[in-house]
């Protein structure tokens, strides 16, 4: 893929810095040159005719993210949102996050934003729901606390609430669709060992709204992303490591005849 050029900036580029024990680490260091992607662009005023969903990373310039987010709201287009890199504590209280139609986070950026966010604890009923859920392992129940607390946080709060993903890597993910009980899907098992987690969360973006914009329900719609995501990580690089929608519905009728 040719390298786009915009005021003669060349695409943004991203170093992973590995170390001896990066595999065990919730994510490698990186650095990020913007490049192109904080160019100054010209906006639309609407999204196109038909949008059902906007998908949204903090890869662009924030001001232009909250732009395309007020266009989502206006045209009633569900916003799904991860928040990766982490904006800066002031820019998180700024955020209009009630706008969102989905959050997802890892369990890093989730405490990144509880710590930047005012103090709103979830009510007492809220937590021991999440406690005691069934449909989450008893592992991963010590999380749900803090994903209900983000979630029944004044500026998440809105006629239609956001959804939360909390992705835990090897652990799967954990679920809370707006006014529902909180579900845990796990991790896909693998082909061999995994080769590259560059892009596995991309990958489960993508596949995620992919998904929703094929009339999936949540619940199909998080499986197909994980196991999307579980091809990405046998697979060396980014791009080039995002499986197809035919290969991945191939591994899932091959899990399903196990």
């Amino acid at each position: 893929m040719r390298s786009p050029r915009t005021e003669r900036r060349t695409s943004s580029t991203l170093v992973l810095q590995l170390t001896d024990n990066w595999r065990s680490l919730p994510s490698p260091r990186t650095v990020l040159h913007p490049g192109a992607n904080h160019a100054s662009l010209s906006l639309p005023s609407t999204l196109p005719a038909k949008t059902a969903f906007l998908l949204l990373q903090n890869e662009i310039p924030l001001d232009q993210t909250k732009h395309y987010l007020s266009l989502a709201s206006a045209a009633g287009a569900s916003a799904v949102f991860n928040p990766s890199p982490m904006p800066t504590a002031a820019q998180i209280r700024a955020f209009e996050w009630g706008k969102l139609g989905w959050l997802v986070v890892n369990e890093g950026e989730m405490q990144a934003l509880l710590a930047a966010l005012p103090e709103a604890a979830a009510s007492a009923a809220e937590s021991a729901k999440g406690i005691e859920s069934e449909a989450v392992p008893e592992k991963l129940r010590p999380l749900l606390p803090e994903l209900y607390r983000l979630a029944s946080h004044p500026l998440l709060r809105s006629d239609t609430p956001p959804g939360l993903i909390l992705t835990l890597g090897a652990a799967g993910s954990v679920t809370l669709p707006p006014n529902a009980a909180p579900f845990h899907t796990p991790s896909a098992p693998l082909q061999g060992s995994y080769r590259d987690t560059t892009g596995a969360g991309d990958t489960f973006l993508g596949f995620f709204v992919g998904s929703l914009m094929r009339g999936l329900d949540v619940r199909e719609a998080v499986r197909r992303a994980t196991r999307a995501a579980g091809m990405a990580v046998e697979r060396e690089g980014a791009m080039e490591a995002v499986p197809s929608w035919k290969e991945v519905e191939a591994r899932l009728a091959a899990d399903n005849a196990k």
